[in-house]
């Protein structure tokens, strides 16, 4: 079973990337913090980072982990130099 919906949320942030943000996945930020991306909405983006992310989502051992709750909020991202502060 997969759930899924978007409701109003306020922007959590801003995540800094040196180049536009076309496809869902993995991105790494400026400052080296690897984000998975499950929406892109203009210059938003639905994010969780990866140390945050429930082990459902990259464990391919098989194990059974039962109903995952997962989100993925709102922040604007941002394309900057490679050497922003």
């Amino acid at each position: 079973m997969n759930l899924s919906w978007f409701r109003p949320s306020k922007l959590q942030g801003v995540i800094r990337v040196t180049k536009p943000i076309y496809s869902l996945g993995r991105v790494t930020d400026v400052f080296g913090k690897r984000w998975d991306v499950k929406a892109i909405i203009g210059d938003t983006v639905c994010a969780c980072l990866m140390s945050q992310l429930h082990p459902y989502y990259y464990d391919t051992s098989g194990q059974s982990y039962g109903c995952v709750s997962q989100k993925w909020k709102p922040y604007k991202y941002e394309v900057v130099g490679r050497n922003a502060t």
